[in-house]
C-alpha cells in the first residue's frame, strides 16, 4: 500500500504541482484521511472552501493551486476534507489546466466523473460515545483481490508517529520564522530604536537570499514578501516613537502597494521577466535604504 501523505515535497514551494496532480487522480479521499491521522487532533475551527480561496478562486481554476499562498496552502493540509471539495470544484469548474495534467485525457475524464464517488468515501457518519453524538469521518479500505478487507488505518497511525519522530509535520504548521519581516522575534526584540530599523533593514535585505528563476517563482517570491509587509503593518512596533511608527507604517503600506502590484503585473505576463526582476529589485533597494537611512526619535 503507497502513504501518499509521505509523497508531500519538503519545499513548500512544490506543494502546488504536487498537489494539483493528486487532485485530478482517484485517492484523495484516501489522501485527506492520511492527513487527517498525521496532524493528530482536528481543529475544532471550521473552514470553507470558498473562505479560504476568496477572490483566488478564478485563478485557481485557470492556473491551479499555484494561485494559492503559502498559508492558504498550509491550511489546506491542516483541514484536509477540503481536498474533497477542491477536488470536485476543479474537476467540475476547472480550465485546461487541470485536464492537461493528466497523462491522457481519458483519465482526467474518468476522475471528473467520478469526484462524487469519491467524496462519499469521506462523507461524515453519526455514531455514538459516551451517549453523546461524535462525528466520525468515513474510512475507505483497500479491498484485495481475495475479496478480503484490509484496514488501512493503523498502518496510517504508525506512519503518523514517525512523521511526527522526524519532524515532518512541524514542517507544515506554521512554526518558527519565516523570511524577511515574517520573524516575530525581530518585531518583538529589546532593542534601541535605530537598531530596530537597521534590523529591519537586514530583514528588507532577504529578498537576495533566494533567487527566483521564473516568472512564477518571481510571484510567489513577491507575494511573500508581500505578506511580510503586511505583518510589518500589524506589528506595534513598541521600539518606536509614535513619529517613526507613523512613519513605517505609511512607507510600509507604499511598498507594499507597489509590490503588489508589480506581481499582478508577473501574473498577467505584463512584464519579462528580467524586466520585473529588476523592477523588483529596485524596490526592495529602495526600501533597504530608506530603513537604514531614517534617523529615528530616540526613546527613554
Amino acid at each position: 500500500m503507497t502513504i501518499r501523505c509521505f509523497e508531500l515535497p519538503s519545499e513548500i514551494a512544490d506543494w502546488p504541482d504536487w498537489l494539483d496532480r493528486q487532485l485530478v487522480g482517484d485517492a484523495v479521499a484516501q489522501l485527506a484521511d492520511e492527513f487527517r491521522v498525521a496532524g493528530g487532533e482536528t481543529t475544532a475551527e471550521t473552514v470553507a472552501l470558498d473562505q479560504l480561496i476568496g477572490d483566488r478562486r478564478s485563478e485557481l481554476l485557470a492556473r491551479g493551486t499555484i494561485a494559492l499562498s503559502e498559508t492558504q496552502l498550509r491550511t489546506l493540509i491542516r483541514h484536509p476534507d477540503l481536498l474533497i471539495e477542491l477536488q470536485e470544484l476543479v474537476l467540475i469548474e476547472g480550465g485546461a489546466h487541470w485536464l492537461n495534467l493528466s497523462a491522457d485525457a481519458s483519465h482526467a475524464d474518468e476522475a471528473r466523473g467520478q469526484w462524487q464517488s469519491i467524496r462519499l468515501l469521506a462523507d461524515a457518519t453519526q455514531t455514538k460515545v459516551d451517549g453523546s453524538e461524535h462525528l466520525q469521518q468515513g474510512v475507505h479500505r483497500d479491498t484485495p483481490r481475495d475479496g478480503s478487507t484490509v484496514p488501512w488505518m493503523p498502518l496510517l497511525a504508525v506512519a503518523a508517529a514517525l512523521l511526527l519522530a522526524v519532524g515532518w509535520w512541524f514542517g507544515i504548521r506554521e512554526t518558527g520564522p519565516g523570511w524577511g519581516f515574517d520573524n516575530q522575534e525581530l518585531l518583538s526584540a529589546k532593542v534601541q530604536p535605530q537598531q530596530y530599523m537597521t534590523l529591519l533593514a537586514d530583514a528588507a535585505d532577504d529578498w537576495y537570499n533566494k533567487r527566483p528563476d521564473t516568472s512564477e517563482a518571481l510571484a510567489k517570491r513577491l507575494e511573500q514578501y508581500s505578506q511580510g509587509c503586511q505583518i510589518l503593518l500589524e506589528a506595534p512596533h513598541e521600539q518606536l516613537a509614535q513619529a517613526d511608527r507613523e512613519w513605517l507604517l505609511e512607507r510600509c503600506a507604499a511598498w507594499k502597494g507597489k509590490i503588489d502590484d508589480l506581481r499582478a503585473e508577473v501574473i498577467a505576463g505584463e512584464k519579462e521577466f528580467s524586466v520585473a526582476l529588476a523592477d523588483a529589485d529596485q524596490i526592495i533597494d529602495k526600501l533597504e535604504t530608506a530603513l537604514r537611512e531614517r534617523d529615528v526619535v530616540a526613546t527613554g
